[in-house]
């Protein structure tokens, strides 16, 4: 059991960081129509 909530501790903070590093580099570009999905 402790193992897997370790593993998955490790798996939510790395999509974290992905997603961080996602959100950043969105925010850091001009608003383009290309990347409008929602």
């Amino acid at each position: 059991l402790e193992r897997l909530k370790t593993e998955r501790a490790k798996l939510i903070e790395e999509m974290n960081d992905d997603v961080r590093k996602e959100l950043r580099d969105l925010y850091r570009k001009p608003k383009s129509k290309k990347n409008r999905k929602s």
